[in-house]
C-alpha cells in the first residue's frame, strides 16, 4: 500500500514538474515565436533595404553609364571641334604656304629678270667699251711704227692684241710690234746663238719700214763681237790681277783701279759700246766697275762665266 501511495505520489510530482516543464517551454516557445517573428519582420525588412539599395545601385550603374555615354559623347565632340580646329589651322598653314610660294615665286621672277636686266646692260656696256676700246687702239696704232716703239712696250702690246677685234692691219701692226720686243729681249739675255737667229728670223718677218729696226737688226747681228770682246777685256783685267796685288793704301789701289779703268775705256772707245744698246753687258761691266772701285784686288772671274 505504501509502494502505491509513494508511487502515485511520485507519479503526481512528475506529472506537476510535467506541467511545470510544459509552461516553461510554452513560455520559451512563445518567446522564441516571437524572436522567430521579429526576425522575420528584420528579414523583410532587410530585404526591402536590400532591394531598396538595389535600386539605388541600379540608379548609381545607370548614372555611371549615362555618364560614360555623355563623356564619349563630349569627348566625340571635342575630338570633332580639335579635328575641325585642327584642319582649319592646316588649310591656314597650306593658305599661307601657298601665298608665300607665290611670293617667293614673284620675287624670284622679279631677281630672274633684274639679273638679266644686269647682264643686259653690263654686256652692253662691255661692248660699248670694248668698242670705244677698239676705236682707241685703232687710232693709236694709225701711225708710223717708229712713232709707236717710243710709247709702247712688250706688255702693252700683248695687252692690245687682245683688245684689237678683227682689224687687220691693227692686228698686224700689233704683232709686228711684238716680233720686235720679243728680238731685242735677247740683248737682256746671256749671248745665245740659237736665240740670236731666232730674234733676226723675227726681224726679218716684219713688213714694217723703220729706222728702229733696221738698228735692232745691226745690234742683234755684232752681240757677238761685243760678247767676245769684253770677255777679252775682262781676260786682261784677270792678268792684271795676277800681276798686281794692290797694298790697302790709297796710292796702290788708285793706280791698279786706273790700269783697269783704262782697259774698260779701251773696250768703249773701240767698239763704241752704248750702255743702252747691249743691257746684258753693260750690267757685268757695271759690276766690274762697282766691285774694282770698291776694292781694286776684288775677284771677277764668276763674271768671265756669265759671257
Amino acid at each position: 500500500m505504501l509502494k502505491i501511495t509513494f508511487i502515485i505520489v511520485l507519479f503526481f510530482s512528475s506529472l506537476v514538474v510535467f506541467s511545470q516543464n510544459c509552461e516553461e517551454l510554452t513560455i520559451e516557445k512563445n518567446r522564441l515565436s516571437e524572436q522567430v517573428q521579429k526576425l522575420q519582420n528584420d528579414s523583410i525588412n532587410f530585404q526591402k533595404r536590400i532591394d531598396d539599395y538595389g535600386f539605388v545601385i541600379r540608379d548609381v550603374r545607370d548614372s555611371k553609364n549615362e555618364l560614360r555615354i555623355r563623356n564619349e559623347q563630349l569627348n566625340r565632340k571635342k575630338i570633332k571641334i580639335d579635328r575641325d580646329k585642327l584642319r582649319e589651322e592646316v588649310a591656314s598653314q597650306k593658305a599661307k604656304i601657298a601665298d608665300l610660294e607665290q611670293n617667293n615665286l614673284k620675287k624670284d621672277t622679279l631677281i630672274a629678270e633684274a639679273e638679266l636686266k644686269i647682264k643686259q646692260t653690263a654686256n652692253e656696256e662691255r661692248e660699248k667699251g670694248k668698242q670705244e676700246a677698239y676705236n682707241q687702239i685703232a687710232q693709236t696704232y694709225n701711225q708710223p711704227f717708229d712713232n709707236l716703239l717710243k710709247f709702247s712696250t712688250k706688255q702693252s702690246v700683248e695687252r692690245d692684241l687682245l683688245l684689237v677685234g678683227d682689224d687687220k692691219t691693227v692686228m698686224k701692226k700689233l704683232q709686228n710690234l711684238q716680233s720686235y720686243f720679243i728680238a731685242k729681249q735677247v740683248l737682256s739675255e746671256q749671248y745665245n746663238e740659237k736665240n740670236v737667229k731666232l730674234a733676226q728670223d723675227q726681224l726679218n718677218d716684219i713688213t714694217e719700214q723703220s729706222v728702229e729696226i733696221d738698228q735692232l737688226k745691226t745690234l742683234i747681228k755684232n752681240y757677238k763681237l761685243f760678247n767676245d770682246a769684253l770677255k777679252v777685256t775682262i781676260d786682261k783685267i784677270i792678268d792684271i790681277d795676277k800681276r798686281f796685288i794692290a797694298n790697302d793704301d790709297e796710292y796702290n789701289q788708285t793706280l791698279k783701279q786706273k790700269e783697269i779703268l783704262a782697259e774698260l775705256a779701251s773696250y768703249f772707245r773701240n767698239y763704241r759700246f752704248n750702255f743702252t744698246d747691249y743691257p746684258y753687258l753693260s750690267e757685268i761691266v757695271l759690276e766690274i766697275m762697282t766691285r774694282k772701285q770698291r776694292n781694286a784686288n776684288a775677284d771677277i772671274r764668276d763674271l768671265f762665266e756669265k759671257l
